[in-house]
């Protein structure tokens, strides 16, 4: 699995099929991306000053968490 930022989202390409998926970031763009394959989940950094941080579980999206302040 492949994860990059593209834009206001985050885009997973699977290199063993070539599938995609795409999740688009809840907050302001994405600025930073994390994550754990062995935990099966994926924190996004929003752009601008005090971003929040939404860690989400894949391969649903579901966000799990956000963090601010």
């Amino acid at each position: 699995m492949i994860c990059f930022a593209c834009g206001n989202a985050v885009k997973f390409i699977n290199d063993a099929d070539n599938s995609e998926m795409v999740f688009h970031s809840p907050g302001n763009g994405v600025q930073l991306i994390s994550a754990s394959a062995a935990l099966s989940i994926f924190a996004v950094v929003e752009n601008g000053v005090n971003p929040r941080i939404f860690v989400c579980r894949y391969p649903d999206f579901e966000i799990i968490s956000v963090l601010e302040g």
